[in-house]
């Protein structure tokens, strides 16, 4: 759907875990662990995308803390 996605940065660690143990579970839990240093994203979906808008959206009103909350 030409969306992309690129992660820059000194340091930069992703980890996804998809648990296959069990047989069409009701549910399926899938972590997700992003670690980095000085990393920044870029994100771009074409005008055409349904997800577009309400991304600019929370962009738009986005307040970023860290873990002591500031």
């Amino acid at each position: 759907e030409n969306a992309h996605i690129a992660f820059c940065g000194e340091l930069f660690d992703l980890c996804v875990t998809f648990p296959f143990s069990d047989f069409m579970p009701e549910t399926v839990p899938i972590n997700l662990v992003i670690k980095g240093d000085t990393v920044f994203c870029r994100l771009h979906l074409p005008e055409s995308n349904t997800m577009r808008h309400a991304l600019l959206a929370m962009s738009e009103n986005i307040r970023i803390v860290d873990r002591e909350g500031t």
